[in-house]
């Protein structure tokens, strides 16, 4: 994961990558899971992680994921985990912040 970030960089530079969390929630008026089957919920899971996903993607480096950790409350709780190098990392937590205003991101040393 780390490799495929640096393969991004120019060669012959040493360079420290950091792993970036940001985690939020995605508030749904009128959703409610209660009463739908697990294979629905995880469909459903799917269905926000690719939304979420297509909305940030030119922000994510390879190796990047973003996965729905709950459904409560008509919230969709979310988790994205992206990698950057230490110049970019200021720049990719601004740009999560700014595309998805719900959440926060902290910033830990790969």
């Amino acid at each position: 994961l780390v490799n495929s970030v640096l393969q991004l960089l120019p060669s012959a530079q040493e360079v420290e990558v950091a792993k970036i969390t940001f985690t939020g929630n995605y508030g749904a008026s009128n959703f409610d899971t209660d009463g739908l089957k697990a294979n629905q919920v995880d469909e459903i899971s799917r269905y926000f992680e690719d939304a979420i996903e297509a909305e940030i993607k030119e922000v994510l480096a390879p190796g990047s994921g973003v996965s729905v950790t709950g459904i409560t409350g008509g919230k969709i709780q979310y988790k994205i985990t992206t990698y950057a190098a230490e110049t970019y990392l200021l720049s990719t937590k601004e740009l999560l912040t700014q595309k998805l205003s719900d959440g926060q991101a902290a910033i830990t040393t790969a």
